[in-house]
């Protein structure tokens, strides 16, 4: 039968003992190796200068606070352990972090989380089926020689906000020189070996979101980042995604699943989620893809699937007058299960026509341009481009209008010759009883006045009152209602 021992040295002050726990006011704690201190219905407080020489064992059932000026442990070698017992949720927390050697959770209300940072110098283990070790906003180093041990489906590593899984900040990272193969049992393979120096290898469970159209869409409750090896260190580097728990899929298909990098192609450029799919149709894990090309410094990853994507990233979408028609350029810095685009014209900016279906990549990592030469009757003139999946799932991916100061088309018979801040004069130079629409818009593209003219002899001038307008720059149509034709001329208004 295991003995129970708590032996005191070296200090002359006190560590009483209570019913709710252990508080250690400044005393040094020694366990021997066979040995354990087993809190039964409480926990541990440390405060003031407490530590801890521990070659057994600590076993608890409520909490442990280190409020104190010391880490806790000292001698740290690989035999001390404390085990997390309680049959409700434990808290490690206090003012300072605690040291540990190795930490057990065997808990079975749920787990153990932590409110302060802590460091593991070797094993955290999450014995099955007892309980998770959620993160929250507190990050969890791990030594050189610390891992993760036992990680399971109901026994996983989290972070919430204390209530939702994929809310919560928290990392557990580790420091490796030349990192390769599973770092510290975290779950990600680095396949090809990072020659880098003193990398920063962590593990986060904040939820990522989509980029670009697909800024509603999410990944899971898990991310990877390597942090700084360099791009010229990484680029082409193949990882491999190891595990996926089921509560960490966040709604996705298991076997759906694609990987996704965070990436920036040029200084300039947006940053965005790549997909990098070694098939189109997605895989479950282990997954293994080569990391794409990136101006970034640093690694980070996620996993999303086709039927959830994170990114068709548009980077720009621009129409241009060119010499009379309108040219619109559009950009996508990636795209998955991509069909076809489509794009519409509108002169009032609520009644779309559709004028194009511009066929898409499908399934592309790098920057692609699309462009299309269009041309109205007249401007102001707006756009909207919509891209559908092969699935058939249709996304808005922009408004855009322009104005172009010339006509883009018409006669001679009417025109506009002039304003004087509160009056537009226009010639009207055709048919008796033509009709004519005379409209102004803002900058914006928005119409600001209207008004309907009628020519009542053959040739006729004029004068419209158009207001107190503030002062600006205005586009000012005059469109021949029985041919469509239209006049365009930019007026200033400066008062």
């Amino acid at each position: 039968m295991k003995k129970i021992i708590i032996l005191v040295i070296i200090f002359v002050s006190h560590l009483p003992s209570y019913s709710q726990g252990i508080i250690n006011d400044g005393a040094n704690i020694v366990t021997t190796s066979g040995t354990y201190i087993y809190v039964k219905d409480g926990g541990y407080t440390n405060q003031d200068a407490g530590e801890i020489n521990n070659e057994g064992a600590i076993k608890l059932t409520g909490a442990w606070t280190n409020n104190g000026s010391t880490n806790v442990f000292t001698n740290l070698n690989s035999t001390g352990v404390v085990e997390f017992i309680g049959s409700s949720l434990q808290e490690i927390g206090g003012t300072n972090l605690t040291d540990f050697e190795n930490l057990t959770v065997n808990n079975t209300g749920g787990g153990v989380y932590i409110t302060q940072d802590q460091k593991i110098e070797y094993n955290l283990t999450l014995t099955t089926n007892a309980g998770d070790f959620d993160l929250r906003d507190n990050d969890v180093e791990l030594s050189s020689n610390g891992q993760v041990v036992n990680e399971g489906e109901n026994n996983r590593l989290k972070s919430t906000d204390g209530t939702n899984d994929g809310q919560g900040s928290g990392e557990i990272y580790t420091y490796r020189d030349n990192p390769s193969g599973n770092i510290a049992n975290l779950g990600l393979n680095i396949v090809n070996q990072i020659n880098v120096t003193g990398l920063r290898i962590a593990r986060g469970h904040h939820v990522q979101s989509g980029t670009g159209s697909y800024s509603g869409n999410s990944s899971v409750f898990r991310y990877y980042k390597i942090e700084s090896p360099g791009a010229s260190n990484y680029v082409g580097k193949n990882l491999e995604w190891e595990t996926i728990w089921t509560d960490e899929l966040n709604g996705h298909n298991s076997n759906e699943l694609i990987m996704y990098q965070w990436t920036k192609e040029n200084s300039s450029g947006p940053e965005f989620w790549s997909p990098l799919p070694d098939n189109n149709s997605g895989s479950s894990v282990p997954i293994q893809q080569t990391l794409r090309s990136s101006v970034l410094d640093y690694v980070f990853v996620t996993l999303g699937s086709e039927s959830h994507p994170l990114p068709v990233e548009l980077t720009d979408f621009t129409p241009q007058c060119n010499d009379g028609n309108i040219k619109i350029t559009w950009h996508t810095a990636s795209e998955i299960s991509s069909d076809y685009f489509t794009l519409l014209r509108s002169y009032d900016g609520n009644n779309y026509t559709q004028i194009a279906n511009i066929p898409a990549a499908g399934y592309s990592n790098q920057m692609l341009e699309y462009n299309y030469i269009d041309n109205p009757t007249h401007t102001p003139v707006y756009y909207k481009l919509t891209q559908t999946d092969f699935n058939g799932k249709t996304e808005e991916l922009g408004v855009q209008s322009i104005i172009c100061s010339e006509s883009t088309g018409g006669s001679e018979n009417f025109n506009i010759i002039g304003n004087d801040n509160s009056n537009i004069s226009v010639e009207l130079n055709g048919k008796i009883n033509s009709d004519y629409n005379l409209k102004i818009y803002d900058e914006t593209g928005k119409i600001i006045f209207s008004k309907n003219l009628q020519q009542s002899s053959e040739k006729e001038y004029k004068v419209v009152n158009i207001g107190n307008l503030p002062s600006a720059v205005y586009l000012v149509t005059l469109t021949n209602l029985s041919d469509g034709q239209v006049k365009t001329k930019k007026i200033v208004i400066g008062k």
